[in-house]
């Protein structure tokens, strides 16, 4: 700025002085101690240049020597949830507080704009929301001691450490999503780190120990803890006795507690699972393991087997089937994929990955992100051209008609993703009489798994409590529909989030078109 404002005033002397510089020698002279002026000022500007220059030098170097580290440690890559976090954070708001205003040029500008446009996009603030989000969903449906994913035990697996100020930012994230289970949970470690990185280890009486304890008193008011609501506010007060907010906050939580100390008190474990609803639903039992159904007396029989299903493909390499449940059936197929053709769906397929949607206006078909999904999905538009041999080898294993093969869709999940559960079917009641919403009438699905997952990324059927994991090359089948079209409630299903790893799969769904007589109606009405 200072540098513009004396390059105008050059620019300006002539007027100052009346007419032209030329006319007084005099005004030459000025113009010289201006010039003397300016070349210190250059050189002050040069000088800033370069501690500046030596600045971006060493964060480069910083940069290099991370992804070096990152690179040859393989516990330690993207696939991994906190170091994807923390990755998505060092490009936002780590990026923006750090290395922005260092770098922040006219000469920057045009060299990142080219950089960004060869290269890639840089993540958003969107995706770092996403990213928090998808930790604790993972924390939700793992059930990981929240202290040991900050401290880089990821259940067992190795990962980075979160800064204080990395657990402040998933707290804010989630105060801001009004969740306050995990502004809690993550403010609770933001303050633990506090208290181990000040002067007297264990103590904490700075403002920014207020402001942690600020968002967890009103966390536990949120989850209707009053009295950790009142705990924590008198906890600000000791910090800071003249705090307004506190001190009303007080008075409120004084009034709150006299009119609750007249109900039931809940204990403090009630009132996290009461706010964490996920943790006892099916679905996330079932992804950890828990309850889980045998094939109990019809495992005797067999649960492997070689089958050809009189097809000539099948002739002379059998297909590998492994029962996984009888009722309803549930199958997987071993070594379904070859190497080379996963390499052509994951090419093909990845161009055409986008968020998933789900349509949010029946009448005119209007369609929204699904926040509920951490994936990215979409269509091969010729699979019988593109992937041929796969199709009919699907084709011979189902035993039905390729007429009904809804192409071929690949999906990829990301941090935490995903956490749906749905059904491939429609017009089906529940409990309550209700028709469940599924995806038109497919008699069966055929889930190929295009990668193996090192942690989580099961497919459940929380109806049945059945797992099954993803193996590379491997296919998951089952039928959705009776014969008499009706839909088979117990094959909802859904993907338990990526612990660790990465999750490929190509989806390939088969509709009723074409099945009449592959699969035909049944004397019993629930065959």
């Amino acid at each position: 700025m200072k540098l513009e404002m004396l390059l105008i005033f050059v620019i300006q002397i002539p007027g100052l002085y009346g007419d032209y510089m030329v006319t007084s020698t005099a005004h030459i002279g000025d113009a010289v101690t201006i010039e003397r002026d300016l070349a210190k000022l250059l050189k002050d500007y040069v000088k800033q240049e370069e501690e500046r220059l030596e600045r971006i030098n060493k964060m480069a170097d910083e940069f290099e020597n991370h992804a070096k580290n990152a690179l040859a440690d393989n516990s330690l890559n993207h696939e991994n949830p906190v170091t994807a976090f923390q990755l998505i954070r060092k490009f936002t708001s780590g990026w923006e507080k750090n290395v922005s205003p260092v770098i922040n040029n006219n000469t920057w500008d045009d060299m990142f704009q080219r950089f960004k446009k060869d290269r890639f996009e840089f993540p958003t603030f969107v995706d770092l929301r996403g990213a928090a989000r998808g930790l604790n969903r993972l924390q939700s449906t793992y059930d990981l001691d929240m202290s040991q994913v900050a401290n880089g035990n990821l259940s067992g697996f190795k990962s980075h450490v979160l800064t204080e100020d990395e657990c402040f930012e998933l707290c804010v994230i989630a105060d801001h999503d009004s969740d306050a289970l995990y502004t809690l949970l993550w403010m609770e470690q933001a303050l633990n780190k506090r208290k181990n990185n000040t002067e007297k280890p264990g103590e904490c009486t700075d403002k920014r120990c207020a402001d942690i304890m600020s968002y967890m008193a009103s966390s536990y008011k949120d989850m209707e803890d009053i009295p950790s609501a009142l705990e924590m506010t008198n906890e600000i007060l000791n910090i800071d006795p003249n705090n307004e907010k506190a001190l009303r906050d007080k008075t409120f939580f004084k009034g709150l507690l006299e009119s609750q100390n007249r109900k039931k008190k809940l204990s403090k474990r009630e009132i996290l699972e009461r706010n964490d609803h996920n943790r006892v639903s099916n679905f996330s039992s079932s992804c950890r393991g828990e309850k889980l159904e045998s094939l109990k007396d019809q495992e005797k029989f067999y649960t492997c087997r070689y089958v050809t299903n009189n097809d000539p493909l099948l002739i002379l390499q059998p297909a590998k089937e492994e029962t996984m449940q009888l009722n309803p059936l549930v199958v997987v197929y071993h070594d379904v994929v070859r190497e080379r053709e996963i390499d052509t769906i994951k090419r093909l397929g990845k161009p055409s990955l986008m968020v998933a949607e789900f349509q949010i206006d029946d009448n005119n078909g209007y369609m929204a992100d699904d926040e509920t999904r951490c994936s990215k999905s979409g269509w091969l538009d010729d699979p019988f051209t593109e992937t041929p041999e796969i199709m009919y080898r699907i084709q011979a294993i189902t035993g039905l008609s390729q007429y009904g093969f809804d192409g071929l869709q690949v999906g990829n999940y990301g941090l935490g993703g995903h956490y749906n559960v749905h059904g491939d079917y429609t017009n089906q009641p529940d409990d309550n009489g209700l028709f469940f919403e599924g995806r038109g009438n497919r008699v069966a699905t055929f889930m190929l798994y295009l990668t193996d997952v090192e942690a989580g990324g099961a497919t459940v059927f929380p109806e049945k409590r059945l797992l099954v994991y993803p193996k590379k090359g491997s296919a998951v089948f089952w039928y959705n529909l009776f014969k008499n079209g009706t839909g088979i409630f117990d094959t909802i299903h859904g993907a338990c989030p990526v612990l660790i790893g990465d999750k490929w799969v190509g989806n390939v769904w088969i509709h009723s078109n074409g099945q009449e007589f592959k699969r035909p109606c049944g004397l019993n009405q629930w065959e």
